[in-house]
């Protein structure tokens, strides 16, 4: 997608399993820190050895497992903060049972079978990514210079490197 800031956008983009909070709320513009929440789920299901990071469905489910693991608190500042208003009854149903939910680390999704695909970084860089406000989440620029990439950010072929 092209952004134009202040642009009104359809709700109706991206895929279910890696729609970003702002979008699945239905806000009327958004900007590139979509991209960011999708790579980031994408980013986690390689990591921890999963298709659908978040992989619930309906979407209202998906919703309530973002809460489940990036916590309520996150949650509730970002409905503050855009002043976004959602169903009393659909968040009773599906967001508020047992709340408050604490955010999980991530480490809790570290197992044997995906330790050797981890690292400090990766979980860094994840984090960075998957925040429910979208001034939070790293940019684009900032998460390729991220130290996860190591050596590769101060690699610069030439032009004619590229071509050989």
């Amino acid at each position: 997608l092209f952004y134009k800031p202040n642009a009104t956008h359809s709700w109706r983009t991206q895929t279910p399993f890696w729609k970003a909070p702002e979008v699945f709320l239905g806000g009327p513009s958004f900007t590139y820190a979509v991209d960011i929440w999708s790579t980031g789920v994408t980013f986690a299901g390689l990591l921890f050895g999963s298709y659908h990071f978040f992989d619930e469905h309906p979407l209202y489910h998906m919703a309530a497992q973002w809460v489940r693991v990036l916590g309520s608190r996150a949650w509730h500042a970002f409905l503050e903060r855009y002043d976004i208003r959602i169903d009393p009854r659909w968040h009773a149903h599906y967001i508020a049972r047992g709340e408050p939910h604490a955010r999980v680390p991530w480490t809790d999704f570290v197992t044997a079978n995906n330790t050797h695909l981890v690292s400090a970084e990766a979980l860094d860089l994840l984090d960075r990514m998957l925040r429910f406000d979208p001034a939070e989440r790293i940019t684009a620029r900032d998460a390729l210079r991220h130290r996860y990439f190591g050596a590769t950010q101060t690699t610069h072929l030439e032009p004619r490197e590229l071509r050989a």
